[in-house]
Order: structure tokens, then C-alpha cells, then sequence
């Protein structure tokens, strides 16, 4: 029986730098405050918890909110709050119902966009206040 790659392999293939794990949390992802959870069985009333507790995390650390997790047997998925892209007010990221879910190959398109764009054009629309708001 082989045994399936850890986040943080295929994590670091996907972004293209070493990603790690300490705490229930991902380091070296730029702009995120991203919270680990694995579980034999996971309901929806788990990720809402996870999701409260990754916004709050992610508050703190003034950066925005990610809820990376994974059910024995499925894939690893991410959710996150779609709004902290375009408006990077902690206060909407509260919400489980604004908040999405994507594969972790989408997110790493978008934590490598998201570095990419603002590393680019710090003046584009919004990044002051992502920079500002999330730090780096």
C-alpha cells in the first residue's frame, strides 16, 4: 500500500517554494493565515467551527483567513473568504455563507497570483490596503 504525499509536499510542488507545517498551521504562504484540520469524518458544522476559528487566527495575524482540511479518503480542500480578495475587512470574513470552498491546486493558483500581482503593482487598487491590512 503506498502512502499518499503530506500537505506540505504537495503544497511546496504546487507553489514552487518549501511550505511548512507547525501548530495546525502553514508557513511560508505569503498574505494567508492558513489552519490545518484532518479528520476521519467531517461535517459541515466541523468546518463551520474550523472557519471561526481560521478567521479569528487570521485577524490576529492581520492576514486573511484559510481553512485547509482534509476527510480520510478524499482530497484536500480549502476554504476561504472570497470577498478578502477585492475588500480585506476582517468583518465580512466572519461569515461561513461568504465564505468558498476550492481544491488545494486552486488555491496555490491563487496565493501565487495574489504574491505575484502585489509584489508587482503594490499601487494596483486595493493592495495598499491587502498590504496594509493582511501584512506580508
Amino acid at each position: 500500500m503506498s502512502r499518499e504525499p503530506d500537505l506540505t509536499s504537495i503544497l511546496t510542488g504546487l507553489l514552487g517554494w518549501q511550505v511548512i507545517e507547525a501548530a495546525g498551521e502553514l508557513q511560508q504562504v505569503p498574505y494567508w493565515c492558513a489552519r490545518v484540520h484532518r479528520k476521519a469524518k467531517v461535517s459541515r458544522d466541523d468546518i463551520r467551527a474550523w472557519w471561526r476559528e481560521a478567521v479569528e487566527r487570521a485577524v490576529l495575524a492581520e492576514r486573511m483567513p484559510a481553512l485547509v482540511y482534509k476527510q480520510r479518503g478524499d482530497d484536500w480542500r480549502v476554504v476561504v473568504a472570497w470577498c478578502a480578495l477585492n475588500d480585506p475587512r476582517p468583518d465580512d470574513w466572519a461569515s461561513y455563507d461568504l465564505a468558498g470552498d476550492c481544491s488545494l491546486a486552486g488555491w496555490a493558483v491563487l496565493v501565487k497570483e495574489l504574491a505575484a500581482n502585489i509584489e508587482r503593482y503594490p499601487a494596483a487598487a486595493g493592495a495598499e490596503v491587502i498590504s496594509r491590512t493582511v501584512g506580508h
